[in-house]
């Protein structure tokens, strides 16, 4: 009836992150994903879960080091953006 084959139940659900609507499988009498296809790849291959994840370090176009920090550590309101802060400014300012 809303084409999907199966033994499985479905319940038409929007994405959390986007809103997009779609039909979703229920097991146990929940939805199985909170997140379409392309919100749910995005928050579950983010930082270290990625498998292109480096470690958190970069070096940018001038030669600095950059080490990405995380949202709840004590110096993140040094982070810039794009979330990394120069390893020379997070090395002094932790001595």
């Amino acid at each position: 009836q809303i084409g999907k084959k199966g033994y499985h139940s479905y319940v038409w659900s929007l994405c959390l992150n986007c809103g997009k609507p779609r039909w979703v499988v229920l097991e146990k009498g929940k939805a199985v994903s909170d997140y379409c296809h392309t919100c749910g790849n995005a928050v579950k291959n983010r930082g270290e879960k990625n498998k292109n994840w480096g470690g958190g370090k970069r070096i940018t176009e001038d030669g600095y080091i950059t080490v990405k920090l995380s949202p709840d550590d004590f110096y993140y309101p040094m982070v810039p953006r794009d979330g990394y802060v120069r390893e020379h400014r997070l090395i002094m300012a932790k001595s």
